[in-house]
């Protein structure tokens, strides 16, 4: 009997707080084969659940911070099998994790050579480097955050990030 008293004031107070909703977690992957050579992003997605997403006051990303760019115990991590030219910053094959600094003069993908659980925690210094991600607002709000590895012909391609009102993006090229 206690122990249901005390799961209906839990209940009661997290959904007074906005807790009620779960947020989606859902594992997810985006891939491409381009020129020959695989690119991908494993990552988990969060759902927005009517929540503000980007931007200032009572939003869930606040500008100025480093984001993961993804949910749950695993990092969002890059893989190529190929040296990649991103957004002008040279990557060599490998597996990468991603983070985004939400800058509100330009968005900046991080690749980070931390991999793992120590990944979990952005850490300047591991930093392969930053390029600038092209930002654009989508024709309707992104419930669910998805990355894409979109081919755009020859050895080129996208690699993009959506979710809310937020669409940002940066050019590769297979070298």
């Amino acid at each position: 009997m206690h122990r249901a008293i005390i799961s209906f004031f839990v209940a009661v107070a997290a959904s007074s707080f906005g807790l009620a909703q779960p947020i989606s977690k859902t594992p997810a992957e985006a891939e491409a084969t381009i020129g020959g050579k695989t690119i991908a992003v494993k990552y988990k997605a969060l759902s927005a659940n009517g929540r503000t997403i980007f931007g200032g006051a009572g939003a869930l990303l606040r500008p100025n911070t480093v984001w993961r760019a993804g949910a749950g115990s695993s990092p969002t991590t890059l893989y190529t099998n190929a040296a990649l030219k991103l957004g002008g910053l040279a990557v060599p094959p490998g597996q990468y994790t991603l983070f985004v600094l939400l800058d509100p003069n330009g968005w900046q993908l991080i690749v980070s050579k931390e991999k793992g659980a120590a990944a979990q925690v952005y850490h300047k210094d591991q930093d392969l480097g930053r390029v600038a991600m092209t930002t654009a607002h989508p024709s309707t709000p992104v419930e669910t955050m998805k990355f894409s590895v979109n081919a755009a012909g020859g050895n080129t391609g996208t690699l993009q990030l959506e979710w809310a009102d937020v669409a940002a993006s940066v050019p590769f090229a297979v070298q």
